[in-house]
C-alpha cells in the first residue's frame, strides 16, 4: 500500500496535480473506481457505436466525401 501511495505522489508531482491534504489511499481508490466505471461502460459504448454507424455514414461521412470530390474538380 505504501508503494502505491508513493507512486501516486510521484505521478501527481510529475503532472503538476495538487495533492495537498489528500490521502494517497483515497486517491488510489478514486483512480481505481474511475477505471472500473470506464471499463463497466465499455459494452454500452460499443453498442452505441455500432448502432450509430449507419447514421454517421449517411449523414456525416457521405456529405463530407461528396464535398471534397466536388472541391477537387
Amino acid at each position: 500500500m505504501e508503494e502505491g501511495n508513493k507512486f501516486v505522489e510521484r505521478v501527481a508531482k510529475y503532472y503538476g496535480w495538487n495533492l495537498e491534504g489528500a490521502d494517497g489511499a483515497r486517491m488510489m481508490l478514486n483512480m481505481a473506481t474511475s477505471y472500473a466505471v470506464v471499463k463497466a461502460l465499455m459494452p454500452l459504448r460499443l453498442v452505441l457505436c455500432v448502432w450509430m454507424t449507419p447514421w454517421t455514414a449517411t449523414r456525416v461521412v457521405s456529405p463530407t466525401m461528396n464535398f471534397w470530390r466536388r472541391f477537387k474538380k
